[in-house]
């Protein structure tokens, strides 16, 4: 039996059979406790945050939006009321956006879900009264919203692509059917 000799200038290749069993246990010790360490610093590098808290948190200015705009949409019923019927479809499809939203948002991150945002008033500064919406402003925040849910929708896959893809489909179509 001849053993094979390595090339000149070359040191021959390692061998585990000449490893001692308390070698290969140190050796898979120190894996495991670097595998450990790096899997701490990859949870301490995004400050211990899921991937499920950082969707719901990618989903909340939309529920708020949402929540907004329906309630935008019945502010201006009263002074449009020419608009009034497309108004109303607008609050009612914007309501039922934050409510599935706010539903997402519990889904995935119970223990982050504060009260609903269509259940409280847009935020304001304290001892100024919020604007009295227009036409324009909701036309250009529903053009945004459309834009903005759809670019978060290609980021997403399964149910959530799909109901992120509808509100951006369905938000798009009430600035062209609605406010056309």
């Amino acid at each position: 039996m001849s053993t094979r000799q390595p090339p000149a200038g070359l040191a021959p290749a390692p061998s585990f059979a000449r490893l001692s069993r308390r070698d290969l246990m140190r050796c898979g010790a120190v894996t495991a406790v670097g595998i450990a360490g790096a899997g701490i610093v990859s949870a301490c590098s995004d400050g211990g945050i899921s991937a499920e808290q950082r969707t719901a948190e990618s989903l909340q200015p939309l529920a708020i939006a949402a929540a907004t705009d329906a309630a935008d949409a019945r502010a201006l019923i009263a002074t449009q009321p020419d608009r009034a019927a497309a108004l109303r479809v607008i609050a009612d499809e914007r309501q039922t956006h934050a409510t599935v939203l706010e539903q997402e948002i519990a889904r995935l991150h119970p223990a982050a879900y504060q009260a609903s945002p269509s259940s409280s008033a847009p935020p304001s500064a304290p001892g100024v009264a919020p604007a009295a919406p227009t036409l324009a402003d909701l036309r250009s925040r529903l053009t945004a919203t459309a834009r903005t849910t759809g670019d978060l929708a290609v980021t997403q896959n399964g149910y959530r692509a799909g109901m992120l893809g509808s509100i951006s489909a369905s938000v798009a179509t009430l600035v062209k059917v609605q406010l056309a």
